[in-house]
């Protein structure tokens, strides 16, 4: 009977160290920030389109592509920390009476994730 307790409790504390969740992290990315973003509607609807990260200066670092059936959420990782602007370069090809927003500051922080909102504006 002892025997078979402390056989129990042997595969108990082996099953614990198992479900320890590893810290998957690469030290090479340790000072990098991330931008996780929306493009959406003036209701907050998200959209399908192109938007652009550009330098402090308006230069186009990047562009990433957003799903409406994401809710219109592109991800943009791995960033040097400073001040970045977002644009809308396009609302999706079958989308009326929508126009690009205004640009969007982001300031990237290391080991941070911004989450900005960019939002189309309706065509005057």
């Amino acid at each position: 009977m002892r025997a078979a307790l402390i056989l129990c409790a042997a595969v108990l504390a082996a099953a614990a160290v198992q479900a320890t969740p590893e810290k998957k992290r690469e030290p090479t990315f340790d000072d990098l920030g991330h931008i996780h973003g929306y493009l959406v509607n003036p209701a907050g609807e998200g959209l399908t389109g192109v938007v652009a990260l550009r330098s402090a200066d308006g230069a186009i670092l990047s562009t990433h592509w957003t799903n409406s059936f994401r809710k219109g959420r592109f991800d943009i990782d791995n960033l040097l920390p400073g001040s970045y602007q977002l644009t809308t370069e396009s609302v999706g090809p079958l989308i009326n009476g929508l126009r690009p927003g205004d640009p969007v500051r982001v300031d990237v922080r290391e080991d941070h994730v911004a989450r900005p909102r960019l939002v189309a504006r309706a065509q005057p």
